[in-house]
């Protein structure tokens, strides 16, 4: 299980969908370790929409 959860840097599987309860502590530390690179990424994403809007002032958001 733990190398589906820490495979290609949390791309593969449908490692945000399991019972954290069904894991054991290896499974753990790696949902841990892909949610925080899914932050990150969020982050960083929301950070570049912010810098292009304040350039070329707002958008319509698509939520």
């Amino acid at each position: 299980m733990v190398d589906v959860l820490a495979s290609a840097a949390c791309g593969n599987g449908s490692w945000w969908n399991r019972s954290v309860e069904e894991m054991d502590l290896e499974d753990v530390l790696a949902f841990k370790k892909c949610a925080q690179e899914l932050r990150r990424n969020l982050v960083a994403a929301a950070e570049k929409k912010k810098a292009a809007a304040a350039i070329n002032g707002p958008t319509r958001s698509s939520f």
